[in-house]
């Protein structure tokens, strides 16, 4: 249970940027496997599985006493969480260890999820240093992003979002996706990590630092001895990562006010505009649909129940020719 709780917490930036787009894209947090495989057939009878985001798979162990749990891997590169393995199946069903200490947990190929050390609360936790978890696809690419703010401010978005893509071979690019530099709301400074770095036994890592010059070619105070930053993944060559500077930062200062961002940011702000009203367009013609359905169901009891007095009106009138029909033979 300490183990799967301190996971919790490491993930919590990974959770956080989701629930920022969850806030401004509507999208979910906890997802179906068909949600991120439409076209897989045996994905839509998968229901114990799940996806957090798009790039995290938990196979959750149900059965009381089992070590071992029985997964669906759909295509993609999927590696285990723990070990940093390569699972060799797209697909399919496997068997999956699940030892009474762990939950089975996947990673996506093609992503980088940002992670914070663990502790006691997430207010400690937030002064954790970053640290990112490379996972490469078959081409061995990843990217990924990052949402972080003050944690204090309530009305604002006071945003660090970093856009980070990496391809396994020659350099790590890590760099904020915004038009300026700002500072966030109220000048309420961001925590700025330690200068240092830690080795996992995961597909990747690297320390995430916060707009300083990242160190290039071999460093010992990284952790990674002579031989400088390293990327390991099964399947995919050993090459040594370049790291750049974190050089541009957003910051969207309210939450109803988007006019201090760049024209690039307008025009993304109008689209997303227009995907807010496809929605509600969509979301009305739902609602519509659903109360024109249940006129109908009301109107097919009302139907019914018409049918049934009209019977019970008829019955004793029936009754009573009968009885007229019995007499008139009889005589």
């Amino acid at each position: 249970m300490i183990s799967v709780l301190r996971i919790r917490y490491n993930l919590l930036p990974y959770y956080y940027t989701l629930f920022y787009k969850a806030h401004t894209q509507g999208s979910t947090i906890i997802r179906p496997l068909f949600h991120e495989y439409p076209t897989d057939k045996t994905a839509l009878d998968i229901y114990l599985q799940f996806l957090i985001g798009s790039h995290i798979m938990i196979v959750p162990v149900t059965d009381k006493g089992a070590r071992q749990v029985r997964a669906y891997i759909p295509s993609s590169h999927w590696y285990d969480y723990y070990t940093g393995a390569l699972i060799q199946a797209k697909q399919q069903f496997i068997t999956l260890d699940a030892p009474l200490e762990t939950i089975p947990i996947l990673l996506r190929g093609g992503t980088i999820v940002p992670t914070q050390g663990y502790a006691s609360n997430t207010k400690i936790s937030r002064t954790k240093p970053f640290e990112l978890i490379i996972v490469l696809n078959a081409n061995g690419e990843a990217e990924g992003d990052l949402f972080y703010d003050d944690g204090e401010s309530l009305t604002t978005y006071g945003q660090r979002l970093l856009d980070a893509s990496a391809d396994g071979f020659n350099n790590l690019d890590e760099q904020m996706n915004a038009h300026e530099e700002s500072k966030p709301v109220e000048e309420k400074p961001f925590h700025k990590p330690p200068k240092r770095g830690h080795r996992h036994g995961r597909p990747q890592s690297a320390s995430l630092r916060d707009m300083d010059d990242l160190p290039k070619g071999p460093s010992e105070d990284m952790g990674f001895g002579d031989m400088g930053p390293l990327m390991k993944v099964p399947g995919v060559s050993i090459e040594r990562v370049n790291y750049r500077t974190i050089d541009r930062i957003q910051v969207k200062r309210n939450l109803k006010e988007f006019d201090d961002e760049s024209e690039g940011s307008s025009e993304e702000s109008e689209e997303e505009e227009d995907k807010e009203k496809k929605r509600k367009r969509k979301a009305k013609g739902r609602e519509e649909k659903q109360r024109r359905k249940e006129e109908k169901m009301k109107e097919k009891e009302e139907e019914k129940k018409k049918k049934k007095q009209q019977q019970e009106l008829e019955e004793p009138e029936k009754l009573k020719q009968q009885v007229q029909e019995m007499q008139s033979n009889s005589e």
